[in-house]
């Protein structure tokens, strides 16, 4: 099996439970209506139509953002603080849903007692696969930083400081994207093998991930690749659609939602086609 014909058996696999996807936006969707709702309503009633909110519309300027914040910063913070708790149960809540949907995917009955059932193994992976970003992050980044401090008496201009900065960046996306598939195949091996233990799961992920990297993080990239090119069309759209047309301004909320909707699919579709590597290499 390569990973086109995982890829697409995840995809039929994915489409063919539309109820879990469903569920999957719906749960987004009300996150978002939480947190835009309020802060609409602060910006409406407190700010309402001041000359910053236009020109920052019209584009980022640093200069406009910064007295932005200075005018108006203090009615964005309680905001701001909940928004952080919103954020912390919003990565809650998928730790629950994915139990549910890897139960599924492995052709179980029971979508809720997917969820109930794996919740605490699934949160205390999920908080190793933290730590290991953490670690991860700190790493590559505090060797970025002694690099930029130290830049200048190291090199004769910056622009070896500069591509410092990008490669440093790659690496660590490299380095993510890695610590974050070893965690789906973590998940897997909880569910099929119906692991108890969450650090035995985490380290048996690291024995099938980097014996099967081509596969493993191939497909994961894939999956990476495709959910890049959905966030593409809709910039692309949303930079070459600016009217005040309420038609077009319709459109471009159906497009946002339909996108947000496969965004939810690709999702799913990465831990479908994830399981079908999984069971591939374990034969």
């Amino acid at each position: 099996m390569n990973i086109i014909s995982a890829y697409i058996q995840g995809l039929f696999n994915s489409l063919s439970k539309p109820k879990i996807i469903l569920l999957l936006y719906g749960c987004n969707l009300l996150f978002g209506l939480v947190i835009a709702l309020p802060l609409h309503s602060v910006l409406k009633d407190s700010i309402g139509q001041s000359f910053e909110i236009q020109r920052i519309i019209e584009g980022f300027d640093n200069t406009v953002f910064t007295d932005f914040m200075n005018e108006h910063g203090q009615l964005l913070q309680p905001l701001l603080s909940q928004f952080q708790w919103l954020t912390v149960l919003y990565m809650v809540m998928f730790i629950f849903l994915n139990g549910g949907i890897i139960h599924v995917l492995n052709g179980r009955m029971g979508f809720g007692e997917g969820c109930v059932k794996y919740f605490w193994r699934f949160f205390r992976l999920s908080l190793l696969f933290w730590l290991l970003h953490l670690l991860t992050a700190l790493v590559i980044f505090g060797i970025l930083l002694l690099i930029v401090r130290n830049g200048f008496d190291l090199f004769s201009s910056e622009i070896p400081i500069y591509w410092s900065i990008v490669v440093g960046c790659l690496v660590y996306f490299v380095a993510a994207s890695i610590v974050s598939t070893l965690s789906d195949y973590a998940k897997i091996r909880i569910v099929v093998n119906e692991q108890r233990s969450a650090i035995q799961a985490m380290l048996h992920s690291f024995g099938t991930v980097f014996q099967n990297f081509r596969k493993t993080y191939g497909l994961y990239l894939l999956n990476i690749v495709i959910i890049g090119l959905l966030y593409l069309i809709y910039w692309t759209l949303h930079s070459n659609i600016m009217t005040s047309n309420y038609l077009l301004i319709v459109f471009m909320l159906l497009v946002q939602q339909f996108l947000m909707l496969l965004r939810m699919c690709a999702k799913m579709v990465n831990l479908a086609s994830a399981m079908e590597v999984y069971r591939w290499v374990r034969r």
